[in-house]
């Protein structure tokens, strides 16, 4: 049965492995919210409006839909009860989930429910409809450890105390009564050591947090332990480090619970991550559960099995003999003991055999550190991952020392400068930092140590820097990143040390079909690429239709320097395998777009460094293949500047000529229409007419022709853009291309609608908006729908107008097109408007809102500004309408974009209206909102919109939102 954890950092887990959830923050909320409500059905309306509570409730359910056919796909199609109203967790399904099992224990086993709780419900996942789930987990989860404390004080259990203890300080680490709690038990367990690292912790945790000292009972009890000593009752060689282990407490539950179950537990993880510090931290706990001794064997530097029973034989201070082997299995036949053998990696046949025979001659358990996976029957393997990160921003009641990576930092940073003090503004750059050495344990206390010469902004800045001088302080084999992965490198063979370092051309999450097609010079690499999994390498993500694998950011940067003799072909390989994947987005139809434009967001990383290879390399035929499918990607998200950049980088290569650089020049007009550079446009819409002109390829001149059109229309000269479009309408008409010819007459009937010539322009968007999604261009359709609407609403049509506008809205949400989402959206509200229903009106209003930033500067901004203020004006919100009037003057004069005047007679007449509700202010609002950002904007259109803004007022008027894109 795989098992859904949603406390701590999500992840799908199996029996043969465990991998991050790797779905949208939405998805997962989703998730969460039936999980925490899993005893009922939810009603999909409550979830939808809880998880987008700004969206439409139309929109909202549509949401919904795709979430959860999302999440299906990640944990099976029977993991919820479906009915068209309501969700529900099934508890019979494939699925086990840990919040589903803490509430369905937590009244009945209160031990068993606080093993489900590995830390914050979905954390990394920020998103405000979990807050108040959070927080009643958080008390939960605080009630039982507390409750579980006092039972094990009455029952004298030691042993339970301290891991609740534990617990209870990982959940409050300014909890000083729990503090003093571990450090007896420590001190009574004879692990003196240990009581005053605890001590040393939460001084520093009070110093570098609060800037005050532990209280006087705490002070007094750690007088007391440094003045007695302790003696250990159960042999053992273990060394007690000098500072403090932070974190792991799950990790620790889980090692006890497994040895209790399996005689052989092996911890597997990356170089750096911290097993062999969690394997003492374990044993120093278990020493009273093993009174035959606990004896930590190093295998660093054997080469062989009887170099590993010598280690033992020496680590038990037990007496040399011929034959180590028999001595070893004799002393320990019948002893209750633990042994734990400490990098297997490097011998893990030799390893195995060891372990077979101490399980069938002696009584002993088996703790075992790897980096490569052990073959033991009967072992239970446990794969250690890196600590956590607290969220960019933290919620309500939320503290960064529950997070083990921040308190790890801290108290280490500390040690080398006691000044050292978070501040408010630092979280964010701190959390960026420490997401940049991906929670490695290594990592963050090699940056703590140049605590005493950088700031935190100075640490991330300067993050090699930071290593690489702590490297130069740091000795043995796992002191340092490069030692520890140099140690994990070299025990690969050469076919897996090639690929890995060929991994490195990836710089996001890849496939095994990108692995396959990228890496092809090595022999089955796909074989290989599973190796290097089971080698603690590569890691996998959980995410549907097909897992994805990536490296550490700070093993990618090791295996670069691996790979850089190799450099060149790898690239050129990676470049042409996304120009093939771009080929496929460019020749997509728009009803299978959306899907595939997912799958493209979480590679484009990679898709942005094959455009990069294509220019430094003038590579200008896999640039093309790159751009001409990007730019349909560009366009939905905020890649746009990118991807143009990159086009005009290939235009200055000399190897960009002919039928090449007309493709080129025609994207690159599209984009940087996109990016409202609409006199830039124009001289590269010119290049691909002349071009296409001279070899007579009528298709691609009336594409080009199309987008001087529109640079014509966007810049006010509206006969010049008129007569294009006939043109362009008369060729289509004769080359038979119907495609293009509802295209044209599309945007035709937007330059008339745009002109105030709503009956000329009718007839024209309806057979465009009709004719279009039967041949299955689904956003052209959208764009003529949204038009059709808005011409019938300046008719006075306007229930006619919002059943054309939803039409639109489904088109445009089934091809992702954001930007035409919120332009149509502000048409709708000025339909609602119009008819007198202004709540819906500001709520489709606040449905825009948060699309609004998707627009860039452009002149598409500019109309829902427009519109959005009259409806303001209506509301009584005329300081805010003045503001966005005056914001949309400013920007349409910095892109060169004049008003049409269809929209001037609609704008002037909001202008009347707001005079004479403002009089003189009117101006100074104006004013003030020229200068304003487009931020600033987006803050007062989400301010506005919001419910405690709404007022009703007056009688509307209306203008334009016509697009000819």
């Amino acid at each position: 049965m795989a098992r859904l954890r949603l406390f701590g950092h999500p992840a799908l887990e199996s029996s043969e492995s465990s991998a991050p959830l790797g779905l949208p923050a939405k998805a997962v909320a989703v998730i969460a919210l039936i999980a925490t409500n899993a005893e009922r059905p939810v009603s999909r309306d409550w979830l939808a409006q809880t998880v987008w509570p700004d969206t439409d409730p139309s929109d909202a359910r549509a949401n919904l839909r795709r979430q959860l056919h999302q999440t299906l796909k990640a944990l099976g199609e029977d993991a919820f009860v479906l009915t068209r109203q309501s969700v529900q967790w099934n508890t019979s399904s494939g699925v086990e989930c840990d919040v589903v099992k803490f509430d369905a224990l937590r009244t009945t086993n209160g031990a068993a429910a606080v093993e489900q709780y590995a830390g914050e419900l979905c954390a990394g996942i920020s998103e405000e409809c979990l807050e108040s789930a959070r927080l009643r987990y958080r008390s939960r989860y605080e009630h039982l450890l507390r409750t579980l404390i006092e039972s094990a004080q009455r029952a004298g259990d030691d042993a339970q105390i301290r891991v609740y203890l534990q617990r209870l300080v990982a959940y409050d680490p300014f909890d000083e009564d729990a503090v003093r709690e571990i450090m007896r038990s420590r001190f009574k367990s004879g692990d003196r050591a240990g009581a005053i690292r605890e001590y040393n912790a939460l001084s520093h945790r009070l110093t570098a947090e609060l800037s005050v000292e532990p209280q006087p009972a705490t002070r007094a009890l750690f007088t007391e332990i440094i003045g007695e000593n302790a003696a250990l009752s159960v042999p053992n060689n273990l060394t007690t480090a000098n500072s403090t282990f932070v974190g792991r407490e799950r990790d620790l539950t889980d090692i006890a619970a497994a040895l209790h179950k399996s005689r052989v537990v092996a911890l597997t993880g990356p170089g750096g991550i911290g097993k062999s510090r969690l394997a003492t931290r374990a044993c120093f706990d278990l020493l009273s559960s093993y009174p035959g001794g606990v004896w930590f064997v190093d295998l660093e530097n054997v080469k062989r099995e009887s170099d590993i029973w010598q280690r033992i034989s020496e680590a038990a201070r037990i007496p040399p003999a011929e034959s180590r082997e028999q001595t070893v299995l004799g002393s320990f036949a019948n002893a209750h003991a633990l042994i734990v053998l400490d990098t297997c990696e490097h011998v893990p046949q030799a390893a195995a055999a060891v372990i077979h025979k101490l399980s069938e001659a002696t009584a002993v358990h088996v703790l075992a550190t790897s980096r490569r996976r052990l073959s033991v029957d009967g072992m239970c393997e446990l794969a250690v991952g890196p600590l956590d990160i607290p969220p960019v921003t933290l919620g309500s009641g939320d503290s960064a020392l529950r997070y083990s990576a921040y308190r790890l930092l801290v108290e280490r940073a500390s040690l080398v400068n006691p000044a050292f003090h978070v501040e408010r503004r630092e979280m964010e750059p701190l959390t960026r930092l420490l997401q940049s050495v991906d929670g490695l344990p290594l990592a963050i206390e090699l940056i703590a140590s140049r605590a005493n010469v950088l700031s935190i902004s100075g640490m991330r800045k300067r993050l090699s820097e930071a290593l690489r001088a702590a490297r130069e302080h740091a000795g043995a084999r796992n002191r340092t990143m490069d030692a520890a992965l140099s140690w994990s490198y070299e025990l690969l063979d050469r076919r897996q040390q090639k690929l890995f370092a060929a991994l490195a051309v990836f710089r996001s999450a890849f496939t095994a079909d990108d692995v396959e097609r990228v890496c092809a010079d090595v022999d089955q690499p796909v074989s290989v690429l599973f190796e290097l999994l089971d080698a603690s390498l590569v890691s996998a993500l959980a995410v549907k239709p097909e897992t994805r694998y990536r490296l550490l950011e700070t093993t990618r940067s090791f295996a670069a320097e691996k790979l850089a003799p190799e450099l060149a072909r790898v690239a050129q390989a990676h470049a042409e395998h996304f120009a093939r994947k771009a080929d496929a987005i460019a020749v997509a139809a728009d009803k299978d777009l959306s899907e595939l434009l997912e799958s493209t967001l979480q590679s484009m990383p990679d898709f942005l460094a094959a455009l990069d290879y294509a220019c430094e390399h003038e590579a200008a035929n896999v640039g093309l293949q790159l751009l001409e499918g990007l730019h349909k990607y560009g366009i939905r998200n905020h890649y746009n500047e990118d991807i143009l950049g990159a086009g005009l980088r290939l235009l200055e290569s000399a190897k960009c000529a002919g039928a090449v650089r007309a493709r080129i020049s025609r994207i690159a007009g599209m984009l940087s229409e996109a990016c409202g550079r609409y006199q830039d446009a124009i001289p590269l819409f010119d290049a691909s007419v002349e071009y296409y002109r001279a070899v007579q390829d009528e298709l691609r001149l009336c594409d080009a022709l199309t987008g001087l059109a529109i640079m014509a229309y966007h810049l006010g000269c509206y006969d010049e853009c008129e007569r294009r479009f006939i043109e362009i309408r008369e060729r289509t008409e004769r080359t038979g291309d119907t495609m293009l010819l509802l295209k044209t007459l599309g945007r035709l009937g937007a330059l008339y609608l745009s002109q105030g010539q709503f009956e000329k322009a009718l007839p024209l968007l309806e057979r465009a908006a009709l004719g279009l999604p039967e041949l299955g261009e689904l956003r052209q359709s959208g764009t003529a729908l949204k038009n059709v609407a808005t011409a019938a609403h300046y008719l006075g049509r306007h229930d006619e107008a919002i059943e054309w506008v939803d039409r639109a809205l489904a088109n445009i949400a089934a091809t992702g097109e954001v930007a035409m989402h919120a332009v149509a959206l502000c048409m709708r509200a000025a339909a609602q408007r119009e008819r007198g229903d202004v709540e819906g009106a500001v709520q489709s209003l606040a449905t825009a809102a948060p699309l609004l930033p998707v627009l860039g500067k452009s002149s598409d901004l500019a109309e829902c500004c427009e519109d959005a203020a009259s409806t303001f004006a209506a509301i009584g919100r005329c300081e805010v309408a003045a503001r966005l009037m005056g914001f949309s003057d400013a920007l349409r004069t910095s892109i060169g974009s004049p008003m049409n005047p269809g929209l001037r007679t609609f704008y002037d007449r909001t202008c009347r209206l707001l005079e004479r509700s403002l009089g003189g202010a009117f101006r100074a609002y104006h004013a003030l909102g020229a200068s304003d950002t487009a931020e600033a904007i987006f803050e007062l259109f989400r301010t506005a919109v919001s419910p405690a803004s709404e007022q009703e007022v007056g009688t509307p008027d209306s203008e334009d939102t016509t697009s000819l894109s």
